[in-house]
């Protein structure tokens, strides 16, 4: 997995997509003005944004698009979010003048970005360096989360299980895929990355197709479904479900 972290304060060469975040939340931390003094948004509208609306917990409401929370004495406003491969966050203090933006090309990364999240605090208010600790846990937990997977992989000694599987499908969304197998091992391929997928069993019977290289080991699993000599296979990504049909 690779990662692109841009912070506010620091200078690197970061992402074009990072660094045009990172000019976006300069101009939240300028509350509203470009670096030039311009007013891009006025004063008023972007801090109305910044007033907790819905009440998460007693640390956390949500306004206009930014979570709002107590930290440390002072408000952390952000937001992060998911999609199918990418994982993204964006985060300020304003009163500190300081804030960090994080992409990457990982999917389901949370663990990740929180790791980053607890690091820019600590160099902030010179907290505890609880981060390594975070990052091991989060590592220890996904090594599991992987082992379990593991353990409901079929194997196989050759890869003719997959034979009724190996066609090229197409969804609307994500565009053409195809699963093949040259006899020893069957490869999902999307055209720009592959990997190999193995049978998965889940405990009601229900068959899945698993990708099991990085970085989709264990995050991807196709369900087949025929139907009238027409296969077709379901990823349910949580918020979306793709369904890619047989050509």
């Amino acid at each position: 997995m690779e990662e692109g972290v841009s912070a506010v304060r620091p200078a690197g060469a970061v992402w074009s997509s990072a660094q045009d975040m990172s000019k976006y939340l300069l101009v939240e931390l300028a509350e509203g003005r470009l670096p030039s003094g311009v007013e891009l948004l006025s004063r008023a509208a972007l801090l109305s944004r910044r007033r907790p609306q819905v009440k998460i917990t007693d640390e956390m409401s949500y306004g206009l698009g930014l979570f709002v929370e107590n930290e440390h004495g002072t408000t952390l406003f952000g937001h992060g979010g998911n999609n199918l491969g990418f994982t993204s966050d964006m985060l300020f203090l304003p009163t500190e003048q300081v804030g960090m933006v994080v992409l990457t090309n990982g999917g389901n990364a949370n663990a990740f970005r929180a790791v980053l999240s607890r690091k820019l605090l600590e160099l902030v208010f010179d907290g505890k360096n609880l981060s390594a600790d975070k990052l091991r846990y989060a590592t220890t937990v996904r090594a599991k989360a992987l082992e379990q997977i593991n353990h409901k992989l079929i194997a196989s000694a050759d890869a003719t299980w997959a034979a009724p599987f190996a066609k090229r499908y197409h969804n609307q969304a994500l565009g053409e895929v195809s699963i093949h197998t040259d006899g020893k091992i069957a490869l999902f391929d999307a055209g720009e990355w592959k990997s190999e997928i193995k049978q998965l069993r889940e405990a009601d019977g229900t068959l899945k197709l698993s990708l099991t290289d990085p970085p989709w080991a264990g995050g991807i699993e196709l369900v087949p479904k025929a139907s009238s000599g027409h296969m077709s296979l379901i990823l349910d990504a949580g918020q979306e479900k793709y369904v890619f049909e047989e050509l």
